[in-house]
Protein backbone atom coordinates (compact mmCIF):
# COMPACT_ATOMS: atom_id res chain seq x y z
CA UNK A 1 0.00 0.00 0.00
CA UNK A 2 1.28 3.59 -0.97
CA UNK A 3 -1.50 5.16 1.46
CA UNK A 4 -3.87 4.70 3.58
CA UNK A 5 -7.15 6.73 5.57
CA UNK A 6 -7.93 8.43 2.17
CA UNK A 7 -11.16 9.69 2.14
CA UNK A 8 -12.72 8.35 -1.86
CA UNK A 9 -9.24 8.83 -4.09
CA UNK A 10 -10.49 9.09 -7.69
CA UNK A 11 -7.35 9.81 -9.90
CA UNK A 12 -3.68 9.25 -9.59
CA UNK A 13 -0.80 9.76 -11.70
CA UNK A 14 2.53 9.10 -11.09
CA UNK A 15 6.31 10.18 -12.60
CA UNK A 16 9.93 9.48 -11.12
CA UNK A 17 9.82 9.08 -7.40
CA UNK A 18 6.27 11.11 -7.25
CA UNK A 19 2.51 10.36 -6.92
CA UNK A 20 -0.11 12.69 -7.13
CA UNK A 21 -3.91 12.21 -6.87
CA UNK A 22 -7.72 13.65 -6.12
CA UNK A 23 -9.57 12.37 -2.84
CA UNK A 24 -13.38 13.41 -3.44
CA UNK A 25 -14.14 12.65 -0.14
CA UNK A 26 -11.94 15.24 1.35
CA UNK A 27 -11.56 17.84 -1.46
CA UNK A 28 -8.01 17.40 -1.55
CA UNK A 29 -5.20 17.40 -4.36
CA UNK A 30 -2.44 15.37 -2.95
CA UNK A 31 1.39 14.15 -3.84
CA UNK A 32 3.61 12.55 -1.78
CA UNK A 33 7.21 10.57 -2.30
CA UNK A 34 7.07 7.27 -3.82
CA UNK A 35 8.93 5.65 -1.28
CA UNK A 36 8.09 7.16 1.83
CA UNK A 37 4.22 8.56 1.55
CA UNK A 38 2.93 8.85 4.82
CA UNK A 39 6.02 11.14 6.33
CA UNK A 40 5.76 13.05 2.98
CA UNK A 41 1.95 13.69 2.63
CA UNK A 42 0.94 16.98 1.34
CA UNK A 43 -1.99 18.72 0.63
CA UNK A 44 -1.76 20.99 -2.36
CA UNK A 45 -5.25 22.63 -2.84
CA UNK A 46 -8.51 22.28 -1.22
CA UNK A 47 -11.56 22.78 -2.89
CA UNK A 48 -14.43 21.27 -4.00
CA UNK A 49 -14.62 17.78 -5.47
CA UNK A 50 -11.66 17.16 -7.47
CA UNK A 51 -11.82 14.82 -10.47
CA UNK A 52 -9.29 13.68 -13.14
CA UNK A 53 -5.79 14.98 -13.08
CA UNK A 54 -2.77 15.75 -15.32
CA UNK A 55 0.71 16.82 -14.31
CA UNK A 56 3.63 17.87 -16.74
CA UNK A 57 7.28 18.62 -15.14
CA UNK A 58 6.09 22.17 -13.83
CA UNK A 59 2.17 21.48 -12.61
CA UNK A 60 -0.27 19.47 -11.18
CA UNK A 61 -3.37 20.32 -12.91
CA UNK A 62 -6.82 18.94 -12.01
CA UNK A 63 -10.91 19.16 -13.09
CA UNK A 64 -12.92 19.96 -10.14
CA UNK A 65 -16.87 18.80 -10.52
CA UNK A 66 -18.08 22.09 -9.88
CA UNK A 67 -16.41 23.52 -12.99
CA UNK A 68 -13.49 24.45 -12.83
CA UNK A 69 -9.70 23.75 -14.29
CA UNK A 70 -6.87 24.41 -11.74
CA UNK A 71 -3.22 24.28 -11.86
CA UNK A 72 -0.60 24.17 -8.97
CA UNK A 73 3.48 24.39 -8.50
CA UNK A 74 4.38 20.69 -8.44
CA UNK A 75 5.76 21.69 -4.90
CA UNK A 76 3.04 23.27 -3.68
CA UNK A 77 0.57 26.57 -4.49
CA UNK A 78 0.29 27.39 -1.00
CA UNK A 79 -3.41 26.11 -0.78
CA UNK A 80 -4.06 28.66 -3.71
CA UNK A 81 -4.21 27.24 -7.05
CA UNK A 82 -4.02 28.94 -10.35
CA UNK A 83 -7.54 29.14 -11.79
CA UNK A 84 -7.65 28.30 -15.77
CA UNK A 85 -10.92 28.01 -16.37
CA UNK A 86 -14.63 28.07 -14.64
CA UNK A 87 -18.14 27.72 -15.50
CA UNK A 88 -17.38 24.42 -17.30
CA UNK A 89 -20.46 22.63 -17.83
CA UNK A 90 -19.94 18.75 -17.14
CA UNK A 91 -16.30 18.73 -16.70
CA UNK A 92 -14.46 15.87 -16.91
CA UNK A 93 -11.26 14.30 -18.10
CA UNK A 94 -8.11 16.39 -18.44
CA UNK A 95 -4.62 15.71 -20.14
CA UNK A 96 -1.40 18.16 -20.46
CA UNK A 97 1.19 18.37 -23.78
CA UNK A 98 3.65 21.02 -25.08
CA UNK A 99 2.23 24.04 -22.49
CA UNK A 100 -1.27 23.59 -22.89
CA UNK A 101 -4.18 22.03 -20.99
CA UNK A 102 -6.99 19.88 -22.49
CA UNK A 103 -10.21 19.18 -20.47
CA UNK A 104 -13.61 17.67 -21.48
CA UNK A 105 -17.25 19.32 -21.09
CA UNK A 106 -20.44 18.10 -21.96
CA UNK A 107 -20.24 19.99 -25.07
CA UNK A 108 -16.55 20.17 -26.16
CA UNK A 109 -12.89 19.59 -25.51
CA UNK A 110 -11.57 22.75 -24.23
CA UNK A 111 -8.03 23.98 -24.10
CA UNK A 112 -6.15 26.67 -22.42
CA UNK A 113 -2.02 27.97 -21.89
CA UNK A 114 -1.07 26.07 -19.02
CA UNK A 115 0.19 29.43 -17.51
CA UNK A 116 -3.44 30.93 -17.94
CA UNK A 117 -5.90 32.64 -20.72
CA UNK A 118 -8.06 34.86 -18.80
CA UNK A 119 -10.63 32.08 -17.87
CA UNK A 120 -11.27 32.49 -21.69
CA UNK A 121 -10.83 28.63 -23.26
CA UNK A 122 -10.88 27.80 -26.49
CA UNK A 123 -13.14 24.93 -27.60
CA UNK A 124 -10.18 22.25 -29.13
CA UNK A 125 -12.74 19.51 -30.38
CA UNK A 126 -16.16 20.04 -30.98
CA UNK A 127 -17.41 16.90 -29.22
CA UNK A 128 -18.84 16.02 -25.79
CA UNK A 129 -16.24 13.50 -24.88
CA UNK A 130 -14.67 12.02 -21.34
CA UNK A 131 -11.30 10.39 -20.87
CA UNK A 132 -8.34 12.19 -22.80
CA UNK A 133 -5.08 11.12 -23.38
CA UNK A 134 -1.57 12.29 -25.21
CA UNK A 135 1.23 10.63 -26.83
CA UNK A 136 3.75 12.65 -28.49
CA UNK A 137 1.86 15.31 -30.61
CA UNK A 138 -1.31 13.00 -31.05
CA UNK A 139 -4.56 13.40 -29.25
CA UNK A 140 -6.81 10.67 -28.07
CA UNK A 141 -10.31 11.22 -26.20
CA UNK A 142 -12.84 8.44 -25.43
CA UNK A 143 -16.80 9.65 -25.68
CA UNK A 144 -19.66 7.31 -25.01
CA UNK A 145 -20.39 6.31 -28.80
CA UNK A 146 -17.00 7.10 -30.47
CA UNK A 147 -13.34 7.01 -29.59
CA UNK A 148 -11.63 10.03 -31.42
CA UNK A 149 -7.85 10.50 -32.44
CA UNK A 150 -5.98 13.82 -34.15
CA UNK A 151 -3.04 15.38 -34.40
CA UNK A 152 -2.00 18.38 -32.44
CA UNK A 153 -1.65 21.70 -31.95
CA UNK A 154 -5.10 21.91 -34.11
CA UNK A 155 -6.82 18.79 -33.89
CA UNK A 156 -6.12 17.97 -38.07
CA UNK A 157 -6.74 14.43 -39.33
CA UNK A 158 -9.42 13.87 -37.04
CA UNK A 159 -10.14 10.33 -37.09
CA UNK A 160 -13.47 8.24 -35.41
CA UNK A 161 -14.23 5.12 -34.19
CA UNK A 162 -17.05 3.95 -33.42
CA UNK A 163 -17.49 2.25 -30.38
CA UNK A 164 -20.01 1.28 -27.31
CA UNK A 165 -20.03 3.17 -24.35
CA UNK A 166 -16.32 4.07 -24.59
CA UNK A 167 -15.07 5.06 -21.08
CA UNK A 168 -11.01 4.85 -20.64
CA UNK A 169 -8.43 5.52 -23.29
CA UNK A 170 -4.74 4.95 -23.97
CA UNK A 171 -2.40 4.71 -26.68
CA UNK A 172 1.15 3.87 -27.02
CA UNK A 173 1.33 5.73 -30.32
CA UNK A 174 0.66 2.79 -33.03
CA UNK A 175 -2.89 1.19 -30.99
CA UNK A 176 -5.55 3.18 -29.37
CA UNK A 177 -6.81 0.60 -26.33
CA UNK A 178 -10.43 2.16 -24.61
CA UNK A 179 -12.51 0.36 -22.25
CA UNK A 180 -16.13 0.11 -22.11
CA UNK A 181 -18.95 0.31 -20.22
CA UNK A 182 -20.29 -2.21 -21.10
CA UNK A 183 -17.73 -4.44 -20.67
CA UNK A 184 -13.85 -5.67 -22.23
CA UNK A 185 -11.10 -3.34 -23.30
CA UNK A 186 -11.00 -2.85 -27.34
CA UNK A 187 -7.96 -2.01 -29.49
CA UNK A 188 -7.59 -0.49 -32.92
CA UNK A 189 -4.42 1.17 -34.78
CA UNK A 190 -4.32 4.56 -33.76
CA UNK A 191 -4.68 5.39 -37.74
CA UNK A 192 -8.14 4.35 -37.18
CA UNK A 193 -10.20 0.55 -38.09
CA UNK A 194 -13.36 -0.82 -39.28
CA UNK A 195 -14.44 -2.49 -36.08
CA UNK A 196 -12.35 -2.04 -32.83
CA UNK A 197 -11.18 -5.26 -31.69
CA UNK A 198 -11.65 -6.89 -27.98
CA UNK A 199 -8.47 -6.87 -26.32
CA UNK A 200 -9.18 -8.84 -23.19
CA UNK A 201 -12.19 -9.20 -21.04
CA UNK A 202 -13.20 -7.12 -18.41
CA UNK A 203 -17.01 -7.00 -16.68
CA UNK A 204 -16.62 -3.77 -15.89
CA UNK A 205 -13.36 -1.83 -16.89
CA UNK A 206 -12.50 1.98 -16.07
CA UNK A 207 -9.60 4.18 -16.43
CA UNK A 208 -6.75 2.42 -18.89
CA UNK A 209 -2.72 3.61 -18.84
CA UNK A 210 0.02 1.90 -21.09
CA UNK A 211 3.38 2.11 -20.95
CA UNK A 212 4.32 0.83 -24.57
CA UNK A 213 4.79 -2.52 -23.18
CA UNK A 214 1.33 -3.31 -21.37
CA UNK A 215 -1.58 -1.66 -21.01
CA UNK A 216 -3.02 -1.34 -17.37
CA UNK A 217 -6.61 -0.99 -16.31
CA UNK A 218 -9.08 -1.15 -13.25
CA UNK A 219 -12.37 -3.12 -12.71
CA UNK A 220 -14.86 -1.78 -10.74
CA UNK A 221 -17.04 -5.29 -10.80
CA UNK A 222 -13.92 -7.52 -9.67
CA UNK A 223 -12.50 -5.00 -7.90
CA UNK A 224 -9.06 -5.59 -9.64
CA UNK A 225 -6.09 -4.07 -11.29
CA UNK A 226 -5.82 -5.75 -14.46
CA UNK A 227 -3.09 -5.98 -17.30
CA UNK A 228 -2.02 -7.41 -20.89
CA UNK A 229 1.29 -7.09 -22.76
CA UNK A 230 0.32 -4.44 -25.68
CA UNK A 231 0.58 -7.43 -28.23
CA UNK A 232 -2.00 -9.41 -26.76
CA UNK A 233 -3.04 -11.72 -24.12
CA UNK A 234 -5.39 -13.73 -25.85
CA UNK A 235 -8.02 -12.08 -24.12
CA UNK A 236 -7.55 -12.97 -20.62
CA UNK A 237 -5.94 -10.56 -18.36
CA UNK A 238 -3.50 -10.71 -15.66
CA UNK A 239 -4.88 -9.75 -12.42
CA UNK A 240 -2.17 -7.27 -10.66
CA UNK A 241 -3.82 -6.33 -7.63
CA UNK A 242 -7.00 -7.62 -6.15
CA UNK A 243 -9.55 -6.79 -3.20
CA UNK A 244 -10.10 -3.26 -4.38
CA UNK A 245 -13.80 -1.51 -3.96
CA UNK A 246 -14.76 0.47 -6.90
CA UNK A 247 -10.95 1.34 -7.73
CA UNK A 248 -10.92 4.23 -10.39
CA UNK A 249 -7.77 5.80 -11.29
CA UNK A 250 -4.94 3.80 -12.48
CA UNK A 251 -0.94 5.16 -13.08
CA UNK A 252 2.48 4.13 -14.18
CA UNK A 253 5.62 5.29 -13.49
CA UNK A 254 9.30 3.66 -14.41
CA UNK A 255 8.52 0.88 -12.16
CA UNK A 256 4.82 0.83 -11.18
CA UNK A 257 1.62 0.94 -11.55
CA UNK A 258 -0.54 2.55 -9.11
CA UNK A 259 -4.38 1.55 -8.46
CA UNK A 260 -6.77 4.05 -6.82
CA UNK A 261 -9.00 1.84 -4.66
CA UNK A 262 -11.62 4.25 -4.05
CA UNK A 263 -14.08 3.15 -1.05
CA UNK A 264 -11.46 1.26 0.27
CA UNK A 265 -9.20 4.75 0.77
CA UNK A 266 -6.28 3.36 -0.39
CA UNK A 267 -3.58 3.70 -3.05
CA UNK A 268 -1.89 0.65 -3.57
CA UNK A 269 0.92 -0.40 -5.82
CA UNK A 270 2.53 -3.52 -7.37
CA UNK A 271 5.54 -3.79 -9.52
CA UNK A 272 4.94 -3.40 -13.43
CA UNK A 273 4.86 -6.73 -15.66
Amino acid sequence: MLVTGENHPYDVVADAGHVFWTDQGSGQVVTCSANNCNATRTVLATFGVPDDIALDATNVYWAETGGSVFACARAGCSQSPKVLASGQAGIDGIATASGVVYWSTSTAVMSCAATGCGNAPSSFLAHSTDDLAIVGTTFFAAAYSNVYACALPGCTNLVTIGSAGAEGVASDGKTIFFSSKNGDVFDCPAGGCATASTFASSPLPGDVVTDGKNVYWVDETLGTGRACPVAGCNGTPVTMASGLSGPKGVAVDDTRVYFADTYGGRIVWVAKL
